[in-house]
């Protein structure tokens, strides 16, 4: 009864990160899909935020979930070798997953080649509007120090 639980623990457990990966590829795919014209619109900004974290999470997850297929066909080697009954072929689901990470993972190079210019004004709008808020601070502070409402006379306090 032991090797049922452990053998359908495998089971379950490849299904199941053959499922993410497929999810996450299908997440990344829809996620590039619609890339921004520009970045001057709340819109556009806010897309090529999404594209970029689609991105970060490919290059994230990529290697690992690579890393994993070969070790998920062991899996299935053995589970085939001890007669347990197998949904479909799941060495063919295993190629498919590796290759369609490798598609996508093209797709999302592609893409970050074309946000890449977005990206650059995307980064030199924000110098900017930190280089503004850093002088309304310098200014705040001055006023506030020329405008404080108590003063402390350093020859007093000796």
């Amino acid at each position: 009864n032991w090797i049922n639980k452990f053998s359908g623990f495998l089971l379950n457990n490849v299904l199941k990160q053959l499922e993410n990966i497929f999810d996450f590829v299908r997440e990344v795919e829809e996620g590039i899909k619609v890339l921004p014209e520009g970045s001057e619109t709340e819109e556009d900004k806010e897309l090529l935020m999404k594209v970029m974290g689609h991105l970060r999470d490919m290059k994230m997850v990529k290697d690992g979930a690579m890393a994993l297929v070969e070790p998920m066909k062991a899996t299935v080697g053995v589970l085939k070798k001890n007669n347990i009954p197998l949904e479909g072929d799941l060495l063919e689901q295993l190629e498919e997953a590796k290759n369609k990470l490798k598609d996508v993972n093209e797709k999302a190079l592609e893409a970050k080649e074309i946000i890449l210019p977005l990206q650059t004004q995307e980064t030199q709008n924000i110098k900017k509007e930190l280089e503004k808020f850093s002088g309304e601070v310098k200014v705040f502070r001055s006023d506030f120090i020329s405008g404080c409402p108590y003063h402390v006379d350093q020859t007093s306090l000796a």
